[in-house]
């Protein structure tokens, strides 16, 4: 696949799933994400694969960011993520002499590294696209005591960012 062809598909009403621990590209995707309108949704890197496959369909994922120890695990659980189109994988506290392979992608699903995927973007073609009060920048999967995982919905981050960025223009 191509992955200019996949950033086509991520639009403003896409989200984007990041199943990794806190690390650079974790933050470069929110980065990437938020100035086009495009949700995060968070699943702790903690959380099982059921946790990321509700994720991924309850917010109608098409791209998830995940180590590349996970990418083996989520391609062949991609049937059961019908928005899933593209894995991107970070190589995260991967050693030098790490033999983890990654897997032919199924049928309607992309494998890319994040360093390709990043490579392959052209930000002239894709202007900023500013959220708005009502965009929710993201959606986090955190860990319970019990049961289910808790999911925090935050609509009003990009307006409460908007309001200090005027705040301290202003002052």
């Amino acid at each position: 696949g191509d992955s200019a062809t996949n950033l086509e598909k991520v639009t403003k009403s896409s989200r984007v799933a990041i199943f990794e621990n806190t690390c650079p590209e974790w933050i470069i995707s929110c980065v990437g994400a938020f100035p086009q309108s495009i949700g995060v949704v968070t699943v702790y890197a903690t959380l099982g694969i059921d946790s990321v496959i509700e994720a991924v369909e309850d917010n109608i994922v098409p791209v998830i960011v995940c180590n590349k120890t996970n990418v083996k695990f989520l391609a062949e659980n991609a049937s059961r993520m019908q928005s899933l189109t593209t894995i991107v994988y970070t190589n995260d506290l991967i050693g030098k002499d790490d033999k983890t392979e990654i897997p032919d992608a199924p049928n309607g699903l992309n494998i890319f590294s994040f360093d390709d995927f990043v490579e392959s973007g052209d930000t002239s073609k894709y202007p900023i696209s500013p959220p708005t009060s009502e965009t929710t920048a993201v959606v986090m999967y955190t860990s319970g005591s019990t049961g289910k995982p808790k999911v925090r919905r935050k609509p009003q981050f990009f307006a409460s960012l908007q309001s200090f960025v005027n705040f301290r223009t202003w002052h």
